[in-house]
């Protein structure tokens, strides 16, 4: 059974960036890339003082990139990646797809799939 979840994109890289690790995952040299990635908040968002939780992203590949339809600054993306969904778990493999990533604003929204039940530690 596959799990998915949306998180929203509050930050991110920028066009250039997201083309070069792209270009270079394909001959295997990593340029790490981040996307700020709210996992929860600590009030409701509109409230004052509300803190965002970022996801804890360890690696990301982007295996496909493309423009999103009718748009300029918008860009799709998918790949996988490792993430660690709650402070005190590990760090599991997920597929990622973003529907819609605006480069100039730097948001957007990320889905991810659980992959499997492959563990791995990290190396932080």
């Amino acid at each position: 059974m596959e799990i998915s979840r949306t998180y929203d994109i509050v930050g991110g890289p920028n066009r250039e960036m997201i083309i070069d690790a792209f270009k270079y995952n394909r001959d295997k040299i990593i340029i790490p890339i981040e996307f700020d990635v709210v996992a929860g908040y600590s009030a409701p968002p509109t409230t004052d003082g509300c803190m965002e939780f970022l996801l804890d992203v360890e690696r990301m590949f982007i295996r496909e990139i493309g423009q999103a339809e009718k748009t300029g600054d918008d860009l799709r993306l998918s790949g996988e990646l490792y993430a660690r969904i709650s402070p005190a778990g590990e760090y599991l493999p997920y597929d990622f797809y973003i529907e819609r990533y605006n480069h100039e604003t730097r948001r957007g929204e990320i889905c991810l799939t659980r992959k499997s039940a492959i563990v791995r530690n990290s190396s932080r």
